[in-house]
């Protein structure tokens, strides 16, 4: 039976103006956000190397607003 171990990342942002933009401010780089997403892309790259795949990603929610991101990974152990 294989067996996984799991990781859960946390990226948040210190300007709430930065998900204004929905999901495509987060994953659509724009000279704006463009570093945002250089980070973003290169913990992911980063993590994928060492064997983690990414399986969700959900948001944390305080008063209607999200302000950070949690990615959750497996990989095989």
């Amino acid at each position: 039976m294989k067996r996984f171990e799991y990781k859960t990342i946390e990226i948040s942002f210190e300007s709430p103006s930065k998900l204004g933009k929905g999901l495509k401010g987060l994953f659509v780089a724009d000279k704006e956000d463009s570093n945002i997403t250089e980070k973003i892309d290169n913990q992911l790259n980063t993590l994928g190397e060492q064997g983690w795949e990414l399986v969700t990603v959900d948001q944390k929610m305080i008063d209607g607003s999200s302000y950070t991101v949690f990615g959750i990974f497996k990989r095989e152990v």
